[in-house]
């Protein structure tokens, strides 16, 4: 029983991506241009393996139009939001 739910656990970012992926008509092969994958291989270890960064989530969601909220449970308000311009302060910061 413990080695499904653990199966379920690693499929449900993969899976989530799909679905996202399939909502605007898109292929995880498009995954390689916005993560900077040089392989097809690369591609599918990071997403099989869900090596996926918050960084890697921010940049699909812009590729998708979608955008990244955290809300509060109890008043369902959102507290604040990750995009493209979060990334960019990150690499200003390191330079």
């Amino acid at each position: 029983m413990c080695h499904i739910k653990t199966v379920w656990r690693l499929n449900m970012i993969k899976n989530k991506i799909k679905i996202m992926l399939q909502f605007k008509n898109k292929l995880q092969l498009d995954l390689m241009d916005i993560w900077e994958m040089s392989s097809k291989q690369s591609l599918n270890n990071k997403v099989s393996q869900e090596r996926i960064t918050l960084q890697d989530m921010i940049k699909l969601c812009d590729y998708l139009g979608y955008e990244i909220e955290i809300k509060d449970k109890t008043t369902n308000k959102p507290l604040l939001s990750f995009d493209l311009s979060d990334l960019q302060k990150d690499d200003k910061k390191s330079t």
